[in-house]
């Protein structure tokens, strides 16, 4: 199997730095984003869309499919890490939202911390490892993913570390690698192995 994971285009969100839920669209650089991106899949072998099924990962989706007419699968499971309600649509620089993620820095490595309704390390871990088996049962050769620049680290982290993977393992991909905005991701598996092929290709935004 051949995965080709794709971080969604520009959201309002991501132009305001803001916090986002789940109900943001995409910026009007996004939607020409979205379409340049499913104009590059137009000589790429795709058997399967699967997406998040948040509002910017949908709209990024719909013009990929629209584009190689291939129907697409929403999932929750391929959705961005919740944040505390508390600090969405809050800007990054928001003094209390940063007061908030110093705290949930600080208990990361607690598997019970939540500050309140988020997702914590272990319960996004826990999501994306059911993502990972049930993509396993599919039988397509090249499988499209639209998701989140979180989800696609956490994706690549469990690839490379598996079931082992610790907080602080995960905190090093975070703060290293980057996820641009519909950066395509290309991993490979043979003999039941996982290999990273490709990093964060975003040579179609020029």
């Amino acid at each position: 199997m051949k995965l080709y994971i794709v971080r969604h285009a520009e959201s309002e969100g991501n132009a305001q730095r803001l916090h986002q839920g789940r109900n943001v669209s995409l910026t009007q650089k996004g939607f020409q984003q979205a379409q340049v991106l499913a104009d590059r899949f137009k000589t790429i072998p795709i058997d399967v869309i699967l997406s998040s099924d948040l509002k910017r990962a949908r709209l990024t989706a719909g013009f990929i499919g629209q584009v190689i007419r291939k129907e697409i699968t929403y999932t929750h499971l391929l959705r961005e890490i919740k944040r505390p309600t508390e600090i969405e649509e809050k800007s990054y620089e928001d003094p209390h939202a940063l007061l908030i993620k110093e705290q949930m820095l600080q208990n990361h490595n607690d598997q019970k911390w939540h500050f309140s309704d988020e997702e914590n390390f272990y319960d996004l871990k826990k999501r994306i490892e059911e993502f990972l088996a049930y993509l396993n049962l599919r039988k397509e050769e090249n499988v499209l993913l639209v998701t989140h620049a979180i989800v696609i680290r956490m994706i690549i982290s469990l690839i490379i570390f598996s079931k082992n993977l610790t907080p602080e393992e995960f905190l090093h991909i975070y703060e290293s690698f980057k996820v641009s905005n519909t950066g395509i991701t290309v991993c490979e598996k043979t003999n039941s192995n996982w290999k990273l092929v490709t990093w964060n290709d975003h040579a179609h935004l020029g």
